[in-house]
């Protein structure tokens, strides 16, 4: 993972999410970023995701098992405090079951949120869904790439 700091505020880390961890998201989420401590918070400010196809596309049970992909504070459990790619919008699950390349640029966190959903709390890519299905096939690479700040509150 690479970092950066701007005057100490702003940072950007990139991921890369093998195919295996994607295969396995509804059992095994991803930690992303570290709880920041107490008193803290982790801010999303934009967050890329590129997948880079590699000629099998992800598949997902269909509407009886659907996979879905979100990148959330407190992972699968705390989905209230979703960064991007709610179980609504589904934009990275459109990204990794997309048939070519492609890019899938989201904002971060807008609204009210409860100090618990974010104080202290680490940054996950999860499926959101429950019951909890994985993809079903799938063999490309996804890279995510995050601007974020670490705030006291």
């Amino acid at each position: 993972m690479d970092s950066w700091s701007l005057g100490g505020k702003l940072q950007t880390r990139t991921f890369t999410i093998t195919p295996a961890q994607i295969l396995s998201l509804a059992e095994h989420p991803v930690m992303l970023l570290s709880s920041p401590g107490a008193g803290f918070a982790t801010l999303i400010l934009a967050l890329t995701a590129s997948l880079e196809f590699a000629g099998t596309q992800y598949a997902d049970g269909g509407e009886l098992q659907p996979a879905s992909a979100c990148v959330s504070y407190g992972g699968p459990s705390q989905l209230a405090a979703t960064v991007s790619g709610t179980a609504n919008s589904n934009d990275l699950k459109n990204l990794l079951t997309s048939p070519a390349s492609a890019v899938a640029v989201q904002q971060g966190v807008t609204g009210t949120l409860a100090r618990a959903e974010i104080e202290a709390v680490p940054i996950f890519l999860c499926n959101p869904f429950v019951p909890k299905y994985d993809f079903t096939a799938g063999n490309s690479t996804l890279q995510l790439s995050a601007i974020f700040a670490t705030v006291q509150l």
